[in-house]
């Protein structure tokens, strides 16, 4: 008694029509599971946006205009001197100059790590921690200009968003050899504007709503690096998408 079974012809036929099935099926799957990472970047992005005009529209925070209580001139913008001093900001972690502001941003956030505070002075210094989605947060901030009008200094802040957490992954922002990378840049200005501080970060903000592994967003990163000559300039590659965009209005 003889037992059917598969002949060779049979199995490279099978396996020739498993070939062409998962060739038709693996875009579709792509573009139903979203990029971790994009994803993790937008949210960290409309975050960052609207808790910012929060805490710089907070009465309570920051002074409205250039002066204290006693008609002095004093600095404004994020990085002034917690003025008045009130809970729970007040206990923080030097709650006052560059400090200022990411230590009262890290009280509106879910973290899963304490607030560490480095830096010995009030010209430099970094805040970093880490929220419960593993995004380590790191907060580098200097001064980029004086304004004696209102006796204070200006700052500019550069957070690094390291979507692996710290110690993991090869920690670079997207450039030729980093197509796939795992740290973004956003750039704060003294008066809360949020800037991309990446192509890739920049591409992903022309298509926000898009969260699936497509090709398009690095094809735009890299089109703004060419015509930016910088991966890393924010206000050059601000200028290379507007004209991008004017490119492809025409």
């Amino acid at each position: 008694m003889f037992k059917k079974g598969f002949t060779l012809q049979e199995l490279l036929i099978t396996m020739a029509i498993i070939g062409v099935v998962a060739a038709i099926t693996a875009p579709a799957i792509m573009n139903i599971v979203p990029d971790k990472n994009k994803a993790m970047y937008i949210k960290a992005y409309n975050t960052l946006t609207t808790l910012t005009d929060e805490i710089m529209g907070n009465p309570a925070l920051y002074w409205p205009s250039g002066y204290n209580n006693a008609g002095e001139p004093e600095q404004t913008g994020m990085y002034s001197d917690l003025q008045p001093e009130i809970a729970p900001y007040n206990d923080d972690v030097n709650c006052s100059g560059v400090n200022k502001f990411p230590a009262i941003l890290s009280h509106h956030l879910n973290l899963s790590s304490d607030v560490e505070a480095t830096g010995n002075n009030t010209r430099n210094g970094t805040i970093i921690f880490t929220t419960s989605d593993g995004m380590l947060w790191e907060f580098n901030t200097e001064e980029i200009a004086s304004n004696e009008t209102i006796q204070g200094l200006a700052y500019r802040t550069t957070l690094t968003l390291d979507m692996d957490g710290e110690g993991k992954g090869d920690n670079h922002i997207y450039d030729a050899d980093h197509t796939s990378p795992d740290q973004f840049i956003l750039v704060i200005d003294n008066d809360g504007g949020i800037h991309p501080g990446d192509a890739l970060g920049l591409a992903y903000l022309q298509n926000p709503t898009n969260m699936h592994a497509t090709s398009e967003d690095k094809d735009l990163a890299e089109q703004i690096v060419n015509q930016a000559g910088s991966n890393d300039d924010w206000e050059k590659l601000s200028e290379a998408i507007t004209e991008i965009n004017k490119k492809n209005a025409k």
